[in-house]
């Protein structure tokens, strides 16, 4: 009896022992599920694409980027294949990124990550540089025309013909109509080199031109730049004295709108340069706040009290030599 119930109770504890590890397990399980499925769904939240995703080395393409939460992690990296090739604001959405000069024909993979989240590999096929035969040179034979020669005429002063007896006038010449044939020929305009320019150079200035929202501004105050004519989705440096004073990406139109700042205020007139395919400048004037005023009021005060104050000691002196 006593050897019966010592088996039952040794079959009992084995049972316990199978179901606490079978529990364990399950706990360890679910504890595994849950925290892949955080790091699953912040990479299926962080989306990238790629245009186009063919290319030759140092050609450009656009990155498009979704899902990386801007707002808590301000910055974004775009790697090549582990090696970083463009940088920018996560708000931004896009990217103009450039094939690396180095990068051997095949597939290759691009990868967006931010402070918290990465994208999946993005697939980028790089093909060899197309090269074109150069154009046979042509060469037009230029034989110059005669120039026309025309009738020259003398031109008189008009004056009023003299009355005569009936059938015409007397004492003048018979008056001579032009050859029959001849044409008026009407002077050519020309423009000198101080005239107007031409109407190509005004329509190439107003498509490629860089204005600012304001004429001058004063420290402290915000500056905004605005181009046209760059380069489709070209990057945009903007440059005063050899300072970088702001950037951009030009749309598929090439213009772009991008605030300006300059890291010391220095009065007078500023050339803005913005390199984007094309060289773009403009000019902008910065004041200073001048307190001029207040100090003429308090030097206006000062006299008028020295004056009176002459006035009275006159009189003073006056009175007692009387």
């Amino acid at each position: 009896m006593v050897w019966e119930r010592g088996m039952r109770l040794a079959r009992t504890a084995s049972m316990l022992t199978v179901i606490g590890a079978i529990g364990a397990a399950g706990t360890l399980g679910a504890s595994i599920m849950a925290g892949g499925a955080a790091p699953a769904a912040a990479a299926a939240a962080a989306s990238l694409s790629l245009s186009p995703s063919v290319g030759s080395p140092g050609s450009a393409f656009v990155v498009t980027f979704s899902g990386f939460y801007g707002e808590v992690c301000p910055s974004i990296w775009i790697y090549w294949d582990g090696v970083e090739i463009a940088s920018g604001q996560a708000l931004q959405k896009t990217l103009v990124a450039h094939v690396p000069l180095g990068a051997r024909v095949g597939r290759h993979y691009v990868k967006g990550i931010s402070g918290c989240y990465e994208s999946g590999l993005i697939p980028f096929d790089v093909v060899p540089p197309t090269t074109s035969a150069p154009p046979v040179p042509t060469t037009t034979a230029t034989v110059p025309l005669p120039l026309p020669t025309l009738p020259t005429t003398t031109a008189r002063p008009p004056t009023a013909p003299p009355t005569g007896p009936a059938g015409g006038s007397t004492g003048g010449p018979p008056s001579q109509a032009p050859p029959s044939g001849s044409a008026t020929v009407a002077p050519s305009e020309t423009t000198t080199s101080g005239g107007a320019p031409s109407a190509t150079t005004s329509a190439q200035d107003a498509v490629h031109r860089l204005v600012f929202d304001k004429p001058s501004v004063q420290a402290g105050e915000s500056l905004s730049a605005t181009g046209t004519g760059c380069e489709a989705l070209s990057t945009v440096a903007l440059t005063a004295a050899g300072e970088r004073v702001g950037s951009a990406v030009a749309d598929a139109g090439g213009g772009f709108t991008t605030p300006v700042e300059f890291s010391r205020v220095v009065p007078g007139r500023h050339v803005v340069t913005a390199s984007c395919g094309t060289v773009l400048t403009g000019a902008v004037d910065v004041v200073l706040t001048s307190s001029a005023g207040g100090t003429s009021g308090t030097l206006v005060v000062l006299l008028f009290f020295l004056l009176a104050a002459v006035t009275l000691i006159a009189r003073t002196r006056g009175g007692a030599t009387r």
